[in-house]
């Protein structure tokens, strides 16, 4: 691959699956998990209207919105 055009910073990592040895990966490393979907979504070339749109149909922690315990034993 490293003979391909427009294969930049061409590298081989472990894979984060078991059942998968290694990865290839090139150009600019993805963001790290822990990242927002707006970091990802820029990283992707995804427009500034579309992050924002998925962004708020699709809320990260959907609990974290409700003001009062769900839990059947919290007082």
């Amino acid at each position: 691959m490293t003979e391909c055009q427009n294969v930049g910073e061409l590298r081989m990592r472990w894979s984060p699956y078991r059942d998968t040895g290694h990865t290839v990966e090139w150009g600019d490393p993805t963001p790290e998990w822990w990242e927002d979907d707006t970091v990802f979504g820029r990283f992707y070339g995804y427009s500034e209207d579309a992050i924002a749109r998925f962004v708020r149909h699709h809320p990260r922690t959907p609990s974290s919105t409700v003001s009062e315990t769900c839990s059947p034993t919290a007082s």
